[in-house]
């Protein structure tokens, strides 16, 4: 009699459908690969022809990063871009490439850059980490986070290939692009105005320019310069940098002499509040000129008062001594009056108040994000219940609704363009 054992039968596990196709689509690839190996002279020639295209594109092939070393003096860092990587896979054939983000947490994203070469058989992975925090320590918003990713997996693919593509064919492309995208003495000029533009529409100042190359005049950005401020364009737009990394910290000696000149200017031409407001939005010193703006008080009252000296006629004024119906001498700039009282002075001439000065520098600041980020300010208005201008400015939340419309402009001026690739990391 034979014993049958109860119970579900255990079927030994096939691989699956999709990890079978998977490979066979790949032995198939390398067989191809081997079939039709590459020319390395045509592979060449093709990505020179594709690299001096046109300018805008012999621009792109090429980023410049300053950075210290270890001793803290300032170095350029330069090397192919991520469309000079495109370039090269397009032209140097038989290969298999992908990116991916394979971890995110609190503070960073992580993204995979992986090439093959199906035709030596070289596979190579690498890994690209950015952060995904402000300089408050606060997380961003997704719009910020995904644009970040996508920077993050266009420079971890570009590392990728550039470690499977040999250098030997990079360089002689790397370098034809420099000179096709500065030029020569003769195209100077229009280069350097058609440079200044672009960084102009990122929100970058002459003034910072200049303090990013140490120069003390546009005339003096030459070739050279050209040649930096191209690459660190292409820097910011691929993600390897940010427009605040590479220019926050480059408001110099010269920068603020100008700032201090502007708001001299305004001083002058009596703008008291104005130059007070252009002081703090460009986090200059206010102490020296309230200090003059009272000495100068002072000393106009004073010449105005009479022989018993400033202070005496104004305690006589407040306490209300001295002979009745005498004229009393009030405050400086106002008018004497037969009834022995201190006139205020006209309305139009009092200062502001420290409380209207910040309410009419928040409507300044509303109403410019207002005019160039208009769907950003409605979306983070809309989110604070905000109706109009004048309700955010004096809303007690203003403080959280400028750090959210920071950020978002912040993302606004990353986020790529429509048309852009996959790997842009902010175009």
């Amino acid at each position: 009699m034979t014993d049958q054992m109860d119970g579900p039968q255990v079927d030994a596990i096939a691989p699956h459908t999709a990890e079978l196709l998977q490979r066979a689509e790949v032995d198939m690839q390398i067989a191809t690969a081997k079939k039709w190996p590459r020319d390395l002279a045509r592979v060449k020639k093709n990505m020179i022809t594709f690299a001096t295209l046109d300018e805008e594109t012999a621009e792109s092939c090429f980023y410049t990063l300053r950075r210290q070393d270890q001793n803290g003096d300032a170095k350029l860092i330069q090397g192919p871009s991520v469309r000079l990587a495109e370039i090269a896979v397009s032209c140097y054939q038989n290969l298999r490439s992908a990116a991916r983000i394979i971890d995110t947490n609190d503070r960073f994203i992580t993204a995979q850059g992986v090439c093959h070469d199906l035709e030596n058989n070289v596979l190579v992975s690498m890994e690209t980490q950015r952060r995904i925090t402000n300089k408050r320590g606060k997380t961003y918003g997704d719009d910020m986070i995904a644009v970040t990713g996508n920077a993050a997996a266009a420079i971890a693919w570009r590392n990728a290939v550039f470690k499977v593509v040999p250098l030997a064919l990079i360089k002689p492309v790397f370098d034809v692009a420099k000179a096709v995208a500065v030029g020569d003495a003769s195209t100077l000029k229009a280069k350097r105005e058609k440079i200044l533009k672009r960084f102009a529409s990122m929100g970058v100042t002459v003034e910072q320019i200049l303090a990013k190359l140490e120069k003390s005049s546009i005339e003096n950005i030459g070739l050279t310069e050209l040649e930096i401020l191209i690459g660190l364009g292409t820097a910011i737009k691929d993600g390897d940098t940010s427009i605040d990394e590479e220019f926050s910290q480059t408001h110099t000696a010269a920068g603020k002499s100008q700032d201090k000149t502007a708001i001299d200017n305004l001083m002058k031409a009596g703008d008291v509040a104005g130059a007070r407001n252009l002081a703090k939005a460009l986090n200059v010193d206010w102490t020296p000129y309230q200090a003059e703006i009272d000495r100068v008080a002072k000393t106009s009252a004073d010449a105005s008062a009479p022989s018993g000296g400033h202070a005496e006629t104004e305690r006589k004024a407040e306490t209300g001594s001295g002979n009745s119906g005498q004229q009393t001498q009030g405050k400086a700039g106002a008018t004497p009056t037969q009834s022995g009282e201190t006139p205020t002075a006209d309305s139009s001439q009092k200062s502001k108040s420290p409380e209207e000065e910040a309410l009419e520098f928040r409507t300044h600041k509303l109403k410019f994000w207002q005019e160039k980020f208009p769907a950003d300010f409605w979306r983070v208005m809309g989110a604070h219940g905000f109706e109009d201008i004048g309700m955010a400015a004096k809303s007690p939340q203003y403080a959280e609704f400028e750090k959210e419309m920071d950020e978002a402009v912040v993302a606004a001026k990353a986020r790529p363009k429509k048309g852009s690739s996959v790997l842009d990391g902010a175009k």
